[in-house]
C-alpha cells in the first residue's frame, strides 16, 4: 500500500494492509511474544458483544447511509410459528418451522451483520442523542470518515496504519482534527478507561501518523456515548500531558517491536528476582501513640 492518506477504502482491505497499527502495538505492553501472537492472530477472534455495538454505533454516527447496507434485524418469526390447528407451540423456536424460517433469513442476508431488535434500538437512541448534544453534533458534522492513513516511521523504518474514524483537513489558518467515536459503559470516568485501554497511546499514534503524512500538527477529539441508557455524551480534546505519555509508550513499543523484527526474536515476561505480593496486598501499618499496629 502506497503512503498517504486513503478514502474509501473497505475495512476489510485496511486490514490486509501489511504494517503496524496501535491495536496491535498496544499489546506488546504485555510483552513482545503477545505482540507476535497478535499479529498471528485472526481478527474475528478478539471481538466482544460491547466491540459489535460499538461498531453498529459507529455506521449511525459516521456513515448513516450504510446502516441498511451493512446490518439487519432477525425478525421475529417465534410469533409466526403454528401448529396445524393454528395454535401456537409452547416453545417456538426449538420448531422446525421456525429453525427453517431462520435459516432462510440468514442465507438472503448473508452479506450483512444480523442484530437483535434491542441493540438496533439502543443505536437508534444512541444516534439520536449524540446529534442532541450540541458539542458532539458539531464535531462530527464534516469531515471524511473511515479514513485509512498508511506511513513510514521515520526513526525505526516500521510501516504503520491507522484508520481515523473521522478527519478534518483543513488550511493552514485552522487546526485539522482527528475525531475520535467511543463507546464506554461510564462516560463520567472516561479517563480511566483512557488509561486502561490505551486510548491516550492511540491518540499520540494517530496524530503522529497524520503529521507524518501532511507535515502539520492537529487536534485529537474524543466523542464519548454510554453504551446503556440514558446513553450520556460527553467530548472534548485529549490534553497535552496524555498526548505526551501516550506518544512515549509508543515510541518504546515500536522501538521494540523493530529490533524483534531485526533479531527474530520475540520475549516475552522478565523473570522476578523472586516474587512479592503487591502493594495493596500488603498490611497498612499505623502509628497509635509510640506503637505500630495493622489496619
Amino acid at each position: 500500500m502506497i503512503p498517504g492518506l486513503h478514502k474509501g477504502l473497505s475495512f476489510e482491505e485496511y486490514v490486509e494492509i501489511d504494517a503496524i497499527n496501535c491495536s496491535r502495538l498496544k499489546r506488546g505492553r504485555r510483552s513482545m511474544l503477545h505482540l507476535r501472537q497478535a499479529l498471528d492472530e485472526p481478527r474475528d477472534t478478539t471481538r466482544s458483544k460491547a466491540m459489535d455495538f460499538g461498531s453498529l454505533v459507529h455506521t449511525a454516527a459516521l456513515e448513516p447511509l450504510e446502516i441498511g447496507n451493512r446490518y439487519c434485524v432477525m425478525p421475529a418469526y417465534e410469533h409466526q410459528v403454528r401448529r396445524a390447528d393454528g395454535s401456537a407451540p409452547n416453545n417456538p423456536k426449538s420448531t422446525g418451522e421456525y429453525k427453517r424460517l431462520v435459516a432462510d433469513f440468514l442465507e438472503t442476508n448473508s452479506h450483512r451483520h444480523v442484530v437483535s431488535q434491542d441493540d438496533y434500538d439502543a443505536m437508534l437512541a444512541v444516534a439520536k442523542n449524540l446529534q442532541d448534544h450540541p458539542s458532539a453534533a458539531a464535531h462530527l458534522a464534516s469531515g471524511d470518515s473511515e479514513v485509512s492513513a498508511v506511513w513510514r516511521d521515520v526513526a525505526t523504518g516500521v510501516e504503520c496504519k491507522a484508520r481515523f474514524d473521522l478527519l478534518q483537513l483543513r488550511p493552514h489558518s485552522a487546526a485539522s482534527r482527528i475525531v475520535d467515536l467511543k463507546t464506554t459503559r461510564d462516560a463520567g470516568r472516561f479517563s480511566d478507561a483512557c488509561a486502561r485501554f490505551g486510548y491516550h497511546i492511540q491518540a499520540a499514534f494517530y496524530l503522529d501518523g497524520l503529521r507524518a503524512l501532511t507535515g502539520e500538527d492537529a487536534d485529537f477529539v474524543f466523542v464519548v456515548v454510554e453504551s446503556e441508557p440514558p446513553y450520556a455524551v460527553r467530548c472534548g480534546p485529549a490534553g497535552e500531558d496524555m498526548l505526551e505519555l501516550g506518544r512515549s509508550v509508543y515510541r518504546e513499543l515500536l522501538d521494540r517491536y523493530a529490533k524483534c523484527i531485526r533479531d527474530d526474536e520475540w520475549p516475552g515476561y522478565d523473570d522476578p528476582e523472586e516474587w512479592t505480593l503487591p502493594a495493596w496486598a500488603m498490611p497498612k501499618l499505623t502509628m497509635v501513640g509510640t506503637t505500630v499496629v495493622e489496619e
